[in-house]
């Protein structure tokens, strides 16, 4: 400023460099060398390296790629820190050169001859231990020791080990596991089996669960000071605990990848899940209590062959939790989960939903409800550690009517799998079922034909018979689904598909680098044998190039395609099955359409009226054209799906809930009156 205000400045710039700060309080640092002590640990190096061969890593990748890595290039470790606050290097020196290392406090009061009531590091400096030679007296070093050395000695310190708790310590050592994030691989994870080596020459634990890092969703370190990520209180209010454990358990971070937190994910979790799940319980808990049902525990007798099913599902989801969770699989376990909560929902309850509409208990709704029973019973126990809140609200109220309950849902032994319950044939034909279904919904979009419609005749397509047979116990579920008159079966599949196989590049690229051209020519080039030996799940073997070389192929290696022959528009195909639907509607089936459309608005205005699930009805309706037509046609199936007792057409008088709608453009005005109130539903 001073030059300038003279007139004698001769240039004037700004120069940017780079300096570390401290990345909490946002001040300068400077770096200088500094006397360090060190634990030999390039001595145990070779021992470490055997004793990490011992030990089980999820992902089991990291054990010999991250943490073998930095256990092949491990260095002496720098153990001592200059800071005030940390427990005291316990090293005595004196000038001459003696030196004790202590290993106690009855040790240093016994070498120093004073009584040690405080180890804090004020203290301890004050404490003289006199030279065993007649020299000069000890004084402790300078400096406190790294806290991850204190970190890595958790298994012996947690016990007072081996002054106190020597059993105990033996039978807790080494850990079933231990957890923690993916960086601890050059922190926790590493000290722990430096210094279980060095004492016990053993890693100090069996089984390492890593994780990831829960990043803001922006993709930047989670930051008080940058305020980007939501308050955890009001994420827990707004979505509840179940959901935002089920959004980090079933996400990339139990997998020691990052996450990037997003709120709309709980949400979607509390949508696709929770909601789901409580809605499979809220239909059991309301038509029971219609019904006071009270379970006798033989569902295993049910003739239903979706009874049979779900109980071999939930018996399938058990072994698989049981195994995965033994190995210490947390991401093979929660997908699972939620995939059976969405089977439930949209395949078992949705296409069983008839049994329970039916009057008074008979026997197959019993068994229906006996079946569903068990299986939100049991899923409430397998959900517990993944969902403990809605697990012991559900457990609770489905346990009262239980012998054998528990206070909690916590307090409950884990379930079992019965392999007598298991039907694997029954769990591949549902799995052909969903995907027939969906082809079924998109072919009736592709073409315009609303799924109110009847349409007359479905082609079920499929190479082995078995399949086929399987799924023929399943028609009357998919044959209403699709609201099909007629179904055929067909094994014949070459008559009506062709079958080719491309490359899957992103996993052959990798490894066979230049000959990946050569083998994907060899793939397109596969004949139909070939192509059904992979989909069996065994291999075939192509040319690799000029060379001569050989490369086994498999399933995962390839993509199958199916593609309709002759470019029918009226074939529709999958992997698992393929289906050809009649699009040819007719005015008769016309009407049946409406006559269900007209069923599905009565249904929306019994539940507007407040009406309970099986009071009765006085129904009315004044409509004209093709609505009043579709009604009369079909009259009694109009009846038996809202439970009307009377039906007529009339104007609508007042005093009754009423209701006008609009159905292809034409107006329904429905009345509703509830002739006899069935019981309020308990809850």
């Amino acid at each position: 400023a001073d030059l300038k205000k003279k007139g004698r400045i001769f240039k004037q710039e700004t120069i940017n460099h780079s300096y570390p700060f401290c990345y909490r309080s946002d001040t300068p640092l400077i770096y200088r060398a500094v006397s360090s002590w060190f634990v030999a640990v390039e001595k145990v190096k070779d021992r470490l390296i055997l004793n990490n061969q011992a030990t089980s890593w999820v992902p089991d990748h990291l054990r010999d790629g991250r943490f073998g890595h930095w256990l092949e290039n491990a260095r002496d470790w720098s153990i001592s820190r200059n800071r005030f606050w940390g427990t005291p290097l316990p090293i005595w020196r004196n000038p001459e050169g003696e030196m004790i290392c202590v290993g106690s406090r009855d040790e240093l009061e016994a070498l120093s001859g004073q009584k040690v009531s405080d180890l804090h590091i004020d203290i301890v400096d004050q404490i003289q231990i006199p030279s065993p030679s007649g020299k000069s007296p000890l004084l402790r070093v300078d400096g406190v020791l790294d806290c991850w050395f204190e970190s890595g000695s958790m298994p012996y310190a947690q016990w007072g080990y081996p002054r106190t708790h020597v059993e105990e310590f033996k039978k807790s050592f080494p850990a079933n596991f231990i957890a923690e994030g993916l960086d601890q691989t050059r922190g926790w994870f590493y000290t722990l089996s430096v210094i279980g080596t060095a004492l016990f020459d053993q890693a100090p634990f069996k089984n390492v669960i890593v994780n990831g890092l829960v990043l803001a969703e922006d993709g930047r370190k989670m930051s008080k000071s940058l305020r980007n990520y939501p308050d955890p209180m009001e994420v827990l209010n707004a979505h509840g605990a179940d959901a935002l454990r089920l959004y980090l358990i079933d996400s990339p971070v139990v997998k020691a990848q990052e996450l990037k937190f997003s709120e709309n994910g709980v949400r979607d979790i509390v949508r696709k899940i929770l909601l789901r799940w409580w809605n499979s319980y809220s239909f059991f808990v309301n038509y029971a209590n219609i019904d006071r049902f009270r379970p006798r525990g033989d569902s295993a007798h049910s003739p239903n062959i979706l009874d049979q099913w779900v109980i071999g599902r939930l018996h399938a989801l058990i072994a698989n939790t049981q195994t995965e969770m033994m190995a210490y699989r947390l991401y093979n376990v929660v997908p699972q989960l939620l995939q059976f909560i969405e089977e439930l929902t949209n395949t078992y309850i949705r296409f069983n939903r008839n049994h329970f509409w039916k009057e008074g208990l008979p026997e197959d709704k019993r068994f229906a409800y006996e079946t569903l029973y068990e299986v939100l019973f049991t899923l409430s126990r397998l959900m517990a550690p993944f969902a403990p809140f809605l697990s012991e609200v559900t457990y609770l109220n489905l346990a009262s009517v239980s012998k054998d309950r528990r206070e909690s849902v916590h307090l409950e032994s884990f379930p079992e799998a019965d392999p007598s319950r298991l039907r694997p044939e029954l769990e591949e034909a549902v799995r052909v079922m969903e995907a027939l279904v969906t082809l079924g919904r998109n072919h009736r979009e592709k073409i315009g034909v609303k799924g109110k419609i009847p349409l007359k005749k479905m082609t079920v397509i499929h190479r082995d018979p078995k399949v086929l047979e399987n799924l023929r116990k399943f028609q009357p579920y998919f044959q209403d689904e699709l609201n099909v008159r007629e179904i055929v079966y067909d094994s014949n599949e070459d008559r009506y598909i062709q079958i080719t196989a491309k490359a899957n590049f992103p996993v052959l690229g990798k490894r066979l680098g230049p000959k990946m051209k050569a083998v994907a020519a060899g793939i397109q080039k596969l004949d139909l044998k070939q192509l059904l030996l992979l989909e069996s799940g065994q291999s075939v073997s192509i040319q690799g190039g000029s060379g001569g070389d050989v490369e086994s192929i498999c399933l995962s290696d390839v993509e199958i395609r199916r593609a309709p022959r002759d470019g029918n528009a009226h074939l529709a195909t999958h992997q698992l099955v393929s289906i050809e639907l009649d699009p040819t509607v007719t005015p008769e089936q016309i009407r049946e359409g409406l006559a269900r459309e007209i069923t599905r608005k009565i249904q929306a205005a019994r539940k507007a009226a407040d009406f309970n699930l099986d009071d009765r009805i006085d129904l009315q309706l004044h409509c004209g054209g093709a609505l009043r037509e579709a009604a009369e046609s079909h009259q009694s199936m109009i009846c038996q799906d809202t439970l009307a007792i009377q039906f007529g057409f009339v104007l609508i008088p007042s005093g009754i809930y009423t209701e006008a709608v609009e159905i292809e453009g034409e107006t329904l005005k429905i009345g509703v009156t509830a002739l006899r109130r069935g019981p309020v539903e308990k809850h």
